[in-house]
């Protein structure tokens, strides 16, 4: 990363420099030398980030001007227009694929960046029922990464779900990459019942009632004062349907069911908005 970089070079010039003009001993420059590298460090992350929540503001402009003309058309149904949404929807995701210069600069930028944009492309389809559901793929898989990032950037999740679901719209009747993609993520985002339940719930969809059951099963020790998914987990073992209603917008968004009385578009998930991802 280039801030790392210019920061060790700088720390580096305040040894050599003294040194070599005016013939100090490193023994005296090395702490100095350390102090200004990690204030320039602080400075260019600093700088870095402001150009990135400008980025961000700049889209959920865009993006609040798409929610306003949805209630608009909601209101007045003989009026909708979906290219207009859409328009909406490809201004904000022009806006932060400008920032992809950012991501050699800052930990982290490039895959806040793709989680963005694939949300963003992930919800087209729900805006105009025609747009391609595998257009967010390459972006929602840019956007899962692994081990120690992966714990770090955990607040990641909702694209990672989406990356699941657009894998479920593509091949419904082959769930390996589904799950895939759920179980390598589970051991990050253990304390997201909404997670457990979306996995659980494409499981259902293809009748795998006994997966689903474990699922979340496990969910449950995980999260054992969580009353929706508990009564989830009851309704499965009983074989009935699952209720997702007391997500309310956080699960609409993933496009799995629609609400009963049709509702203005949805904007992504709140949590993977704004700044660098940090771990909560």
């Amino acid at each position: 990363m280039y801030t790392i970089l210019i920061s060790l070079m700088i720390s580096v010039a305040c040894v050599v420099l003294p040194a070599w003009v005016l013939d100090w001993s490193p023994k005296w420059t090395v702490l100095p030398a350390f102090a200004i590298g990690v204030a320039a460090f602080v400075w260019l992350s600093r700088r870095i980030s402001r150009r990135f929540e400008a980025l961000n503001q700049a889209a959920d402009r865009e993006l609040q001007a798409l929610q306003q003309l949805g209630q608009q058309m909601a209101q007045r149904p003989n009026m909708r227009n979906p290219t207009l949404l859409v328009q909406r929807l490809d201004a904000a995701v022009a806006i932060f694929r400008r920032g992809f210069f950012l991501e050699k600069w800052q930990f982290g930028v490039g895959t806040m960046l793709n989680a963005r944009i694939g949300m963003l492309l992930f919800s087209k389809p729900q805006l105009m029922p025609d747009a391609p559901v595998g257009e967010c793929i390459p972006y929602l898989e840019k956007a899962l990464v692994k081990g120690r990032k992966a714990q770090l950037m955990s607040n990641l999740w909702p694209a990672w779900a989406m990356l699941g679901i657009a894998y479920y719209k593509q091949d419904k009747k082959n769930l390996t990459r589904v799950r895939g993609v759920f179980d390598a993520c589970l051991a990050h985002v253990r304390k997201e019942p909404l997670f457990w339940q979306i996995y659980a719930f494409v499981l259902v969809q293809e009748d795998e009632i006994d997966a689903a059951i474990a699922v979340l099963a496990r969910a449950k020790e995980a999260l054992p004062d969580d009353a929706p998914l508990a009564e989830n987990l009851t309704a499965l073992q009983n074989r009935k349907k699952m209720n997702m209603r007391p997500y309310g917008e956080l699960w609409y968004q993933f496009g799995l069911e629609l609400p009963k009385i049709a509702q203005p578009p949805r904007m992504p998930h709140p949590r993977a908005r704004g700044g660098f991802a940090r771990r909560r």
